[in-house]
């Protein structure tokens, strides 16, 4: 007997609408194993788990790769990954784009920022920014709650939550806009490149064709996702209907380029493009039943 596919599932509000979808489409008797996005990507490289949504910095492991061009992008700002700024901060949020934009430098950079423990591709990002902005390296703290006169990084569902207590945030996908005139891609869908089953293909079909389903979805009707056990997230109603549009799970190739300059690494350009090629394929409809691996 096979062992059942083992899948992580990022706990975020962000990914809600695409598991709708994707359990719809297969994966009933898949494993799942639920966390934020450091503990999958670690899980992953332990060989913990087969595939899963992860940071998209796990690219640059020898033995993880592209499953298919899925993942989690910033339509326009994010608005669940930002710096929120103290009241006392020397640098306001339009200074910071203005900069970013401008290709200038700023002066008065914060002594510290706070960073979430949560994540890793949201880390990366913040430190890019920050140089190109500042011109040096950020002190990062990961201390269990951050001081109040410190910038602050948040992520996923702790960020919305907490985004009325900040008079002022850098939105990171809208800084990396403004420094490189694409959108963001915070997630990929990895596997271990040990990985095999007969089914891979069809999973990595039901994967594009539950990211098509889910864009289509929240471009129509978010509100097709949403149900009241939601609310156990700690975040409103208005407030989740109002962020899903700015997210989406089908990658193209730009995307994908766009991820390649990010992560500044020549090496990830050949066995990502092929595979991306592979999967940018028309649209057709999935109804096959994946059950294990």
């Amino acid at each position: 007997m096979q062992a059942k596919v083992r899948i992580g599932k990022i706990s975020y509000l962000n990914l809600v609408p695409f598991f709708k979808e994707l359990a719809k489409n297969g994966f009933k008797e898949a494993e799942y194993y639920s966390g934020v996005p450091k503990l999958l990507n670690t899980k992953l490289r332990r060989g913990q788990l087969d595939l899963s949504p992860a940071s998209n910095v796990c690219l640059k492991d020898p033995n993880l790769e592209l499953l298919a061009p899925v993942g989690v992008k910033a339509n326009g700002p994010v608005k669940s990954v930002y710096l929120g700024l103290p009241s006392n901060s020397k640098t306001t949020s339009s200074e910071f784009y203005q900069a970013l934009e401008k290709g200038k430098s700023l002066q008065n950079p914060p002594g510290s920022i706070w960073v979430s423990s949560e994540s890793e591709a949201s880390v990366e990002l913040c430190k890019k920014l920050y140089v190109k902005v500042f011109g040096s390296e950020p002190v990062l703290l990961q201390t269990e709650q951050p001081k109040h006169q410190n910038w602050q990084l948040w992520i996923g569902d702790e960020a919305l939550k907490r985004r009325d207590v900040f008079e002022d945030v850098i939105d990171l996908a809208h800084a990396w806009r403004k420094q490189s005139g694409t959108e963001f891609v915070f997630g990929v869908w990895v596997s271990r490149k040990s990985w095999k089953s007969p089914h891979k293909q069809q999973i990595k079909e039901t994967l594009l064709e539950s990211a098509r389903l889910a864009d289509d979805q929240i471009k129509r009707d978010p509100e097709a996702y949403w149900d009241n056990s939601l609310l156990s997230h700690g975040v409103d109603k208005n407030t989740v209907l109002n962020y899903w549009p700015h997210i989406q799970y089908e990658l193209s190739s730009s995307d994908i380029n766009a991820l390649r300059h990010f992560l500044d690494s020549s090496s990830l350009a050949k066995p990502l493009g092929p595979a991306i090629q592979s999967e940018l394929r028309p649209r057709t409809q999935v109804s096959r039943e994946i059950k294990g691996p």
